[in-house]
């Protein structure tokens, strides 16, 4: 009997001692998982500082190298060195729940390898940038080989992303959560060498950057009242009308398919929200997590069937994290998934949707009214034909979106596919069935975007690519691969009878062109056809191409505005009378003068 009782207080002692311990262990994990979460949120902030590099390091035949004399080069330099010299000796294998990690971090890089060493010929730099692209490949085999090897891959393929930005803004939608993924990696390797982070606490994270990118969307969805405003049959009708999506459906075919969508619309939307708000409840449990991923999944089909818009990369993402987690033990599982980490998670994608804003927030409503920007070439014949966007790869995204408006003075009403973000400027769009209302409309609720710099760059773009700047070049390795899936689907314009320009004859004049149109009754009517801007391929206007650096000028000077502001001269101009901006860059020395005062 006192045997017995004089056991009992141990045995408390022992119980109490172990649940503080395994509090105390509790909270130890969740501030190195919030210390994780800030950290990997700053890299990937910073990582995105690669978009001001100065554009002329991509003019030269290795950007790499050119990038050290930059911020962003000597940072991330730093870190490859770094991640070389304390992760050489460790393999992949080291690393707790390897045998589930890899399903994440090995097609990543493979998807990045793939679709930045194949990118089509750059014509505006006329670079083909072999020695980068060589890199990019043997660093991500060897990235796929030794985590050591991550950081010099992280720095290679955000030179290549920055230069896909110049001359015109390049979009990382597409890509940002596989970045986002990559980058964090690199930061847990080099807190896991020195024992601060474990495996778990990155795990968690590659679940919160996933779920960040498809919550932000659908809070932005129910902030904007997109459920009772939103109609996705104007999206599926906005890509027929402007990429030609489903070419081989006719108008009956199409107001058909629009008519079901319309009738399923409330489902649709209510699917969507779903799919978008559920990672709320991710860490509740793995089935959860796993059935989530499986919805998204079927929800980026979805809008690819109604839009032509194919998010692969999150497709081959979600598929691959759903694996990773099907393949934990159950005593891993177990750790991570419960009530307690579901409500912390759930508090964390809220202040994310604050605070992490490299994910886009993809919520806006879609107009029954569209716009398409049509490129046509009239050759010396006089003849035309038309650039359809996937020919001007590797800008082909831009011009698929069709983001032109910094063309136009005056103010438009929609962008891409139809997408407005203001309420009153919705209700506008729906009342409007002639060119007479959408002109009250437009002066009434219409954005103005023109921006001479990228008119100017764009115009300088086309210009090159008419000119068959291309012509000639020697195919290397990587043209045999075959290209990635495009992001958006275009195709050729079946309302215009132009052939695609292929460089046929000598070209004279480019032509940008926008039809307007708008949605009744499931069915479309142009409302305007307007000349956006022209170009003068043969004799372009006041233009010239300054001589080589070191060779002497004599004529009058004018102060250039360049992208290293350089001053320079210009045969016939006088500073009084013109302002001369930069077509591209100043290692390429083309200027377009015109008077300063348009």
């Amino acid at each position: 009997m006192t045997g017995s009782l004089s056991m009992q207080p141990n045995n408390d002692t022992d119980g109490i001692a172990e649940k503080f311990g395994s509090r105390n262990a509790e909270v130890q994990f969740a501030i190195r998982l919030v210390a994780l979460l800030v950290v990997g949120t700053f890299a990937t902030n910073a990582f995105r500082l690669v978009r001001k590099i100065e554009s002329s390091v991509f003019e030269e035949p290795w950007m790499l190298a050119g990038t050290l004399g930059q911020f962003w080069g000597m940072g991330m330099f730093t870190i490859a060195v770094a991640s070389l010299c304390m992760l050489l000796s460790r393999r992949w294998s080291s690393v707790e729940q390897w045998h589930s990690l890899r399903w994440v971090v090995i097609p990543t890089i493979a998807i990045f390898t793939w679709c930045y060493s194949t990118y089509d010929f750059n014509f505006f730099l006329q670079q083909q940038h072999l020695i980068d692209r060589s890199s990019l490949v043997l660093l991500g085999l060897a990235s796929i080989w030794r985590p050591a090897f991550l950081g010099a891959f992280l720095f290679q393929l955000g030179t290549i992303l920055a230069h896909l930005g110049h001359p015109l803004p390049f979009s990382w939608t597409d890509k940002s959560p596989l970045i986002d993924i990559l980058v964090v990696a690199n930061v847990f390797l080099l807190g896991w060498r020195f024992r601060i982070w474990r495996s778990e606490h990155f795990l968690i994270v590659v679940v919160y950057i996933v779920a960040i990118h498809y919550f932000r969307p659908g809070v932005g969805k129910l902030a904007i009242g997109w459920f009772s405003d939103g109609h996705l049959s104007n999206l599926f009708l906005n890509a027929v009308y402007q990429n030609e999506w489903l070419p081989g459906c006719g108008t009956a075919e199409v107001s058909l398919l629009a008519k079901r969508i319309a009738s399923a619309d409330y489902l649709l939307k209510a699917m969507t929200l779903l799919v978008e708000l559920l990672p709320l409840l991710f860490l509740l449990h793995r089935k959860v997590l796993i059935v989530g991923l499986v919805l998204a999944v079927g929800l980026h089909f979805g809008i690819y069937l109604s839009s032509g818009i194919l998010f692969w990369k999150w497709i081959v993402l979600d598929f691959s994290i759903a694996v990773t987690f099907g393949t934990l033990s159950k005593t891993t599982a177990d750790r991570l998934f419960n009530r307690n980490s579901a409500i912390g998670f759930g508090i964390s994608l809220c202040v994310g949707f604050v605070l992490y804003v490299s994910a886009p927030v993809l919520a806006w409503y879609d107009a029954p009214l569209a716009f398409h920007y049509h490129l046509q070439v009239t050759g010396a014949s006089g003849q035309t034909y038309q650039i359809p966007p996937s020919s001007l790869a590797p800008f082909d995204l831009q011009f698929a979106q069709g983001r032109l408006a910094f063309l136009e003075k005056q103010p438009l009403l929609v962008d891409c596919l139809g997408s407005c973000t203001s309420r009153p400027t919705l209700y506008a769009c729906r009342d409007i069935d002639s060119a007479v209302r959408l002109a009250k409309a437009r002066d009434k609720f219409g954005v103005k975007r023109f921006d001479k710099m990228q008119a100017t760059n764009v115009e300088q773009l086309l210009r090159r690519y008419v000119n068959n700047w291309n012509h000639g070049v020697p195919r290397n390795v990587f043209d045999w691969i075959p290209d990635p899936p495009q992001h958006i689907s275009t195709f050729p314009q079946s309302g215009f009878s132009q052939a695609v320009w292929n460089c046929q004859e000598a070209p004279k004049q480019i032509t940008i062109l926008r039809t307007t149109a708008f949605h009744r009754d499931f069915k479309t009517t142009t409302i305007e056809d307007r000349i956006v801007h022209t170009i003068d391929v043969a004799t372009p206007p006041q233009s010239t191409r300054l001589p080589f650096r070191g060779q002497p000028l004599n004529c009058p000077t004018i102060n250039l505005v360049t992208n290293r502001n350089e001053g320079g001269t210009i045969a016939g101009a006088t500073p009084s009378t013109y302002t001369v901006y930069c077509l591209g860059s100043p290692n390429l020395r083309e200027f377009f003068m015109e008077p300063a005062g348009d």
